[in-house]
């Protein structure tokens, strides 16, 4: 039988190349062939011409371009080889890598692009046209195709114009803050915009030179040492308070230690006549806080430090306080409550209760508690419910026990209820009515096997789950499955 030829195409130059597949067969199939050939393709790939090396003119020519900023995509045309060898080659060839340019594209070239994409103009020429990326080309139409001409002019002037303007005020010193407040930018706005325009970077203060910095170390130690706050020296230096920090650090100054400051016993002994003074003359606490300079809180527990008398607004120590002392009745809140006391002993409703004297029923039930009745809920009456989901919940449980009373299936239920019949088998479990059969257990392979081997001798099932110490409906079950597997087994021999 001839070997096939596969023919593989060469990527660099077009030409054909015939490999001879004498090792796939008919019978190899699946990921062995496909393996077979891939392989043969990176193997006639590694082989090929591409990338092929420059001669030593096209080396010359890649060396001039690349040095005169002619764009890659260009060049790569001129030499028939794509970008990224371009790039390798000048790389290998130890030329200097380009730094990323700041905006590829102007506002005058994205008119272009835009005109000539209108024009019909494929975006594949575009790119050749203009010597850029065909991504580029891509992305400015798909991000400015909705915009017309005239818009895009007046987004170029106000551009220029806003770059005109970056420039005078970067010239004159103004901050970058300012500028940014001016342009509605954010400052990081700014910053990469003077960077794409090339504006020097400016210092916020000249550097200092040695002889400062030697002059500040001396007043730095000098007044450290005095004990001179931190932002005075700062203020004093013209340093910030961080770098006066680090600055100590480098000096190996000591750190200060915050000394609390300690009242001398003549000054608290004034403190403590003062607070007697004013507590037992009914000065409240906030005053006595500011005569003393402290909050409110301490100046009660100093007081109860001091043994003073505890301020209970009238009360007799040990009560509630004035707020918690339940509010005065009315005389209309007696007469309910005699309503109330008479009607719900006479046996008579929550609700109709609530309707004779013009209150709620949860209103109704509360007062009960109060007045110390009588509960009713074992009576037959059960109190209102504030979740209006609750009266359905019991609606449904009274309906769920007389099903299972009447020995109604399930699925009957489930669809009398508009349930699921898992739902009613669920709330059944939860009210305590049914209980669900212990699931079978499952065989290991092992038990398996183990079963099978002694029902292979005639070992009764008893003696087996005695054996096994297994349940013996699931010996037996086993069994069972064994033999019928036998038994279709032999019929179809």
């Amino acid at each position: 039988m001839p070997a096939e030829s596969v023919e593989q195409p060469r990527f660099g130059n077009g030409r054909v190349e015939r490999q001879s597949n004498q090792h796939a067969s008919p019978k190899v199939t699946g990921g062995l062939a496909r393996r077979s050939m891939s392989m043969g393709t990176t193997q006639s790939s590694a082989d090929s011409s591409w990338p092929r090396e420059l001669s030593d003119d096209e080396l010359m020519t890649l060396k001039q371009e690349w040095a005169a900023g002619t764009p890659v995509l260009e060049i790569g045309h001129q030499l028939g080889i794509p970008e990224h060898a371009v790039r390798m080659r000048a790389r290998r060839s130890g030329m200097a890598p380009r730094r990323k340019p700041g905006p590829r594209i102007t506002p005058s070239q994205r008119i272009t692009i835009l005109c000539a994409a209108a024009e019909g103009m494929t975006h594949h020429k575009i790119a050749k046209k203009l010597g850029i990326n065909i991504s580029t080309v891509n992305y400015q139409v798909r991000t400015y195709g909705h915009l017309s001409i005239e818009e895009l002019k007046a987004l170029r002037d106000s551009a220029a114009e806003r770059d005109k303007m970056l420039r005078e005020e970067w010239s004159a010193g103004t901050p970058t803050d300012a500028i940014a407040k001016k342009m509605g930018v954010e400052s990081k706005e700014v910053t990469k915009r003077r960077i794409a325009l090339g504006l020097p970077s400016r210092r916020c203060r000249p550097k200092l030179t040695s002889a400062e910095r030697v002059e500040i170390d001396r007043i730095l130690s000098k007044e450290w040492e005095a004990g001179t706050p931190v932002r005075a020296i700062a203020e004093r230096t013209g340093l910030k308070v961080w770098e006066v920090n680090r600055r100590r650090d480098a000096l190996g100054l000591p750190l200060r230690q915050v000394q609390p400051q300690r009242k001398s016993k003549e000054t608290k002994a004034e403190e403590e006549a003062t607070l007697r003074r004013e507590w037992n003359a009914g000065t409240t606490r906030g005053k006595i806080g500011e005569m003393l300079g402290i909050k409110e809180p301490s100046v009660r527990k100093r007081a109860r430090n001091l043994g003073l008398a505890a301020r209970t607004g009238g009360r007799p120590p040990g009560t509630l306080s004035m707020h918690s002392k339940p509010r005065a009745i009315t005389k209309e809140q007696e007469e309910r409550d005699a309503i109330l006391r008479a009607e719900w002993m006479a046996g008579t409703e929550g609700k109709a209760i609530a309707e004779k004297i013009g209150v709620t029923t949860c209103s109704v039930y509360k007062r009960r508690g109060k007045l110390g009745l009588p509960s009713r809920v074992g009576q037959g009456e059960t109190s209102p419910v504030k979740n209006p989901f609750e009266a359905e919940r019991r609606e449904r449980e009274a309906a769920l026990r007389e099903a299972w009373a009447a020995g109604t299936p399930a699925q009957a239920v489930a669809g009398e209820l508009g349930m699921h019949q898992t739902s009613v088998h669920r709330h059944w479990r939860n009210m305590g009515l049914y209980v669900p059969k212990p699931r079978r257990k499952r065989l290991s392979p092992a038990e398996k096997r183990a079963i099978l081997d002694l029902v292979e001798v005639n070992m009764p099932p008893d003696k087996i789950a005695e054996r096994l110490k297994l349940e013996l409906d699931v010996v037996s079950r086993t069994r069972r499955k064994a033999l019928r597997a036998a038994a279709g087994a032999a019929t179809e021999s």
